[in-house]
């Protein structure tokens, strides 16, 4: 440890009114840095977003138990397993104001993943919980996360939780009536995930971004999805993107889009809706005037859907990304487009690559003149 660091740990000591520590740490550093928080008695924020150790992780639960005023408690990009996660979790639960809980492990085993459950059985005000620990038995954790029932934010990304993990989280939500932001991209919930989750959409009322892409869930799942989403009219960010939903999905999905006026941005790109689902899309947001990212990318809409977007693009003023590449659109298409695009003032991205176009027609020599758009 260098002298400057020695230096900044002995101020830390002293300072026993210090309200936020945030540092960028090594695993030399993290287990000093514990021995100091005892005397931090006042501290509301920890952030120490760089590599802690087991050791370090564990010197830390230690410390977290004379941290009982701390709110926030950041730490990632560290390298704690499931051992050090239970230390962390004991340390967690003598912080009853906590309010804001990020923690990004490497691979934690089921009894990390208890002990982490059991712990937000006593964060009964927590708000927002970001959680990277690894594939993992998400039903542990809901389990602990029914108590957190002020919960605004979830984001549970790349944990490959499972569609049973994804049920459970869901029954877990349901008392989360303030939940406004959830975010379980790349979990393998597939179909019966989805459902499960589409089931306790109605209990999300205040819920203003949903992010499920790349879970496999499919046209089934879309279907039970757009069912529950009649409920979310406050919802501003749908991601649904590399999901396989085909034209029945995209289909029923666009019927019941018309109650989510709000609706900002919206991201159906891999997942063959075809022709059939871009017309049922764009009929349906017509309604979300204030719409202003729409991505399609890869989804073989052909000249039907894109005529169809056309049609419909004057509804939508507040537009400022459309990505429609690899969407198997010819001239006809885009011809279409490039008429409706003129009453979308606000545009800054507009993405027509890998499309049927000739480089040598009107239209796309018109396009290139835009800075805006790739063709």
């Amino acid at each position: 440890m260098s002298k400057d660091a020695e230096v900044v740990l002995e101020g830390i000591k002293s300072c026993n009114q210090l309200r936020t520590l945030k540092l960028e740490s090594n695993s030399e550093c993290a287990v000093a840095i514990a021995s100091c928080l005892k005397f931090c008695t006042n501290l509301n924020t920890l952030d120490i977003s760089s590599y802690i150790s087991p050791e370090g992780a564990v010197a830390l639960g230690d410390s977290l138990k004379s941290c009982s005023n701390l709110q926030t408690v950041i730490l990632n990009s560290n390298g704690i397993d499931s051992e050090s996660a239970k230390s962390l979790a004991i340390g967690l639960k003598s912080c009853p104001e906590l309010q804001t809980l990020k923690l990004h492990c490497g691979q934690i085993d089921s009894e990390g993943a208890i002990a982490l459950g059991d712990c937000l059985k006593y964060c009964t005000k927590l708000i927002t919980l970001d959680l990277y620990i690894g594939k993992n038995d998400a039903v542990a954790l809901a389990s602990g996360m029914k108590s957190c029932t002020k919960q605004q934010t979830l984001t549970f990304v790349h944990n490959i939780i499972s569609p049973k993990g994804a049920a459970a989280l869901a029954e877990a939500l349901n008392s989360c009536t303030e939940l406004q932001t959830l975010n379980l991209y790349f979990n393998h919930i597939d179909s019966e995930g989805a459902t499960a989750l589409a089931n306790s959409l109605k209990f999300y009322t205040e819920l203003q971004k949903l992010h499920l892409g790349n879970n496999s869930i499919g046209s089934e799942g879309a279907v039970a999805l757009a069912d529950g989403l009649k409920f979310c009219i406050k919802l501003q960010t749908l991601d649904l993107g590399f999901n396989s939903i085909g034209s029945e999905g995209a289909v029923t999905l666009a019927g019941d889009l018309k109650f989510c006026t709000k609706l900002q941005t919206l991201h159906l790109g891999n997942n063959s809706i075809g022709s059939e689902g871009a017309v049922a899309l764009a009929d349906s947001l017509k309604l979300c005037t204030e719409l202003q990212t729409l991505d399609l990318q890869y989804n073989r809409i052909d000249s039907e859907g894109a005529v169809a977007l056309g049609d419909n693009l004057k509804f939508w003023t507040e537009l400022q990304t459309l990505d429609l590449k690899n969407c198997s659109i010819d001239i006809q298409g885009v011809a279409a487009l490039n008429d409706g695009l003129k009453s979308c003032t606000k545009l800054k991205m507009v993405d027509l690559r890998n499309n049927n176009i000739s480089s040598g027609s009107a239209v796309a020599r018109a396009f290139r003149m835009k800075s805006y758009i790739r063709i």
